[in-house]
């Protein structure tokens, strides 16, 4: 069962797993699917091993959104966004074209990851072309595909030094995202260089997890879209951990939800945002349980 709000009106999901029938509720009353009103999307980051969230939520919803786009049809409308740790390369490639439109990705890719405008290398994209033969209907990806070959002079190969060429219908960070998102499958290879040689590859784990937490909440991110992001400060230095509360309270009119094992982000938080942290233990039986609120304050000892 899922309960949220929206607009002052309480809605309810109410799924049996075992018999296959969902029901709708609004402000306590049953209600048909049509008079529901939806997160416009639900955006996860995971970037560990474990593949559960992917193909139990999100795997059929990303078919159905690229079958949609390969088909040539109505595209549908991609609601199930799911982050892993391969996307990063995609996001930054992303945040250098869009820079000028966003002075947050302007000064994290300046002052957090020292990229100037004028230090990027080189972007190489590579296409798997016998992937891309298989797609022979017209598409709104071939498309794209089509264009930046034609802007950049290349056909399994192109290439730039200006980021913004990669965007050549002027896209925002999101619509961009989510062509790049569905071009993946037939792109073998993504290389960034700057500062004079410098690859992307060997950007921290901790600057690359700091950069997608900032693109979903900056680009995929609207005051109806639920993000959910497990474990958002790992691989993050202790130091760095108060800015990613920073980022978080930037954006507090968004409904963010993340999990933490670390008692250092969860201490980071002000005392009057402690209603909004719940801790959780399992009891004897291997069940999971809620701690009580007042053991929520050996946190900050």
């Amino acid at each position: 069962m899922l309960k949220y709000e929206i607009d002052g009106n309480h809605y309810a999901v109410i799924h049996n797993k075992d018999q296959g029938v969902t029901k709708y509720k609004k402000n306590k009353i049953d209600v048909k699917e049509s008079e529901m009103v939806f997160p416009s999307r639900v955006v996860c980051n995971y970037s560990g091993e474990d593949t559960r969230i992917w193909d139990e939520y999100y795997k059929k919803a990303n078919e159905d959104y690229l079958d949609s786009i390969r088909t040539a049809t109505s595209p549908r409308v991609l609601s199930m966004v799911y982050i892993n740790k391969n996307m990063w390369k995609y996001i930054l490639l992303c945040m250098l074209a869009t820079r000028e439109k966003n002075i947050a990705f302007e000064s994290f890719l300046k002052e957090k990851l020292h990229i100037d405008s004028a230090n990027v290398d080189a972007v190489e994209l590579h296409f798997d072309t016998e992937k891309l033969k298989k797609w022979k209907t017209v598409n709104q990806i071939t498309l794209f595909i089509r264009q930046l070959q034609s802007k950049l002079s290349g056909k399994d190969l192109i290439s730039s030094k200006d980021p913004s060429d990669f965007n050549p219908t002027d896209d925002d960070a999101h619509i961009l995202f989510n062509k790049f998102m569905a071009a993946s499958q037939v792109i073998s290879d993504l290389k960034i260089v700057f500062n004079g040689g410098v690859e992307s590859m060997l950007l921290s784990e901790g600057e690359k997890k700091m950069m997608v937490i900032l693109f979903i909440l900056e680009a995929l991110a609207d005051e109806r879209t639920l993000v959910l992001m497990d474990e958002p400060d790992s691989h993050i230095h202790v130091s760095r951990k108060t800015e990613l509360k920073q980022m978080f309270l930037q954006m507090e009119h968004r409904s963010n939800i993340i999990t933490s094992h670390s008692p250092t982000l969860t201490a980071s938080f002000e005392v009057n945002d402690k209603s909004s942290i719940i801790m959780l233990d399992k009891d004897e039986k291997g069940n999971v349980r809620v701690i009580d609120k007042e053991i929520v304050n050996l946190v900050e000892r």
